[in-house]
């Protein structure tokens, strides 16, 4: 049976709206995703408002923060964002860097929330705690969970404490002086992961003036 020209453009007309009507949804979402979708960075600098000096409270000791800003340049909001300490490396006597190999992602804390996922609108900045050092009289009078030591710590020594959600008993939550590498990571729901490696020195002696302090414990990114 022949078609006339009528029918063929009819035919085609309906084939071309049946193939429009399944694709259109896939490429408005291609689409959305490519021109408003969200866009997370992590922004570091080894000073304040990164960087300071503080107090506890209410016991009013001395503490030095540490942490990095995540950003959203996207157009629209990241949702369900966390940030995760992914790995962890220390520099042993020739220099290299060695991974800990036993170590278990751990998230971080957003500054001042309590909540491990969170949703950062568009051109919004929030502040992720890296770890704080504390006084050596408030270390010594400490005796949380928090402060279990590993194998080969010396129980003296100052600790460069991470900021975590939870702490494990099976690792460390916390640096004693030396070099050391870590690598940390944003996820999102609808958001492409970042990640970024920060660089800690650190001499395991407390200063309490801040210029000085950052002259004994140094944090850099690359």
């Amino acid at each position: 049976m022949c078609l006339t020209t009528t029918e063929w453009i009819l035919l085609g007309t309906t084939l071309f709206l049946g193939v429009t009507a399944l694709f259109v949804p896939f490429i408005s979402e291609w689409i959305k995703r490519g021109l408003f979708a969200p866009k997370l960075k992590i922004e570091f600098s080894f000073a304040p408002p990164y960087c300071h000096k503080t107090t506890w409270k209410p016991t009013n000791d001395p503490v030095y923060y540490f942490r990095f800003m995540v950003k959203n340049e996207g157009k629209s909001q990241a949702r369900h964002c966390e940030v995760v300490l992914e790995e962890l490396w220390t520099m042993d006597a020739s220099g290299i860097y060695q991974q800990e190999k036993n170590f278990s992602p751990v998230n971080l804390r957003w500054v001042g929330l309590a909540e491990q996922f969170i949703n950062i609108n568009p051109k919004r900045r929030l502040f992720c705690d890296i770890g704080h050092l504390s006084h050596p009289n408030f270390q010594a009078n400490q005796r949380s969970p928090d402060f279990q030591l590993s194998g080969g710590q010396d129980p003296e020594d100052l600790k460069f404490f991470f900021d975590l959600q939870i702490f494990f008993f099976s690792q460390m939550g916390y640096l004693t002086k030396g070099n050391h590498k870590i690598k940390i990571c944003v996820y999102s729901e609808n958001a492409k992961q970042i990640c970024k490696e920060f660089f800690i020195f650190w001499t395991g002696t407390w200063k309490d003036k801040e210029p000085e302090q950052f002259r004994e414990l140094v944090i850099s990114t690359k």
